[in-house]
């Protein structure tokens, strides 16, 4: 398990870092602002909300089921997330007009 951990770390990091880049290069750069303040939102702000609940759970039931409503929340978003991207449309560029990102 310890040997594993910093993998884990590794990987949470990468993956925070990505999603923030990803994030403030496809934002208008009018609302790149309020983007990142719901990025924000969503990543430090679900903590006290999901934490109580899952630490209740944890305590009244058993940690196991703690466990598996993390799993099955983070799985949740991932499954809704995923469908979002795909049935979203796709803007492409005008002809002539300068891409935004550049």
């Amino acid at each position: 398990v310890y040997l594993v951990m910093p993998v884990v770390g590794a990987a949470s990091v990468s993956t925070i870092s990505l999603s923030n880049a990803t994030l403030q290069l496809a934002a208008e750069p009018r609302l790149r602002g309020r983007v990142m303040a719901m990025f924000s939102m969503a990543l430090i702000g679900s903590t006290p909300i999901g934490g109580p609940i899952v630490g209740s759970i944890g305590e009244h039931v058993d940690p196991r089921a703690a466990l598996l409503l993390g799993g099955v929340a983070a799985l949740s978003a991932a499954t809704y997330g995923w469908i979002s991207l795909e049935t979203r449309p796709v803007r492409r560029p005008v002809r002539g007009e300068v891409s935004r990102a550049a």
